[in-house]
């Protein structure tokens, strides 16, 4: 993951005093419709939980920005609709 490559990069850092770094992450399944502030609002949350749970480290959001509805039942008609 790219958020914990740049945790541990940033901890070898030689600035004279240890360095770390909290990151919170958060995604959404598709950006159509996303409001920017609730993906941020999540990756904030992420962050505050990675502090919490001892630092130094990276947390995901515990769900994804934008909630939506299952449309698994759609796939066997798509899969059809291929090979037609």
């Amino acid at each position: 993951m790219v958020a914990e490559r740049i945790r541990r990069k940033v901890s070898t850092l030689d600035c004279g005093f240890p360095v770390t770094a909290s990151i919170g992450i958060n995604c959404a399944e598709r950006p159509e419709g996303l409001v920017p502030q609730a993906l941020i609002a999540g990756a904030d949350e992420a962050l505050y939980a990675a502090k919490r749970n001892g630092r130094n480290r990276c947390e995901v959001a515990s769900k994804p920005a934008v909630n939506f509805p299952d449309l698994s039942f759609i796939y066997p008609f798509k899969q059809a609709a291929a090979t037609a």
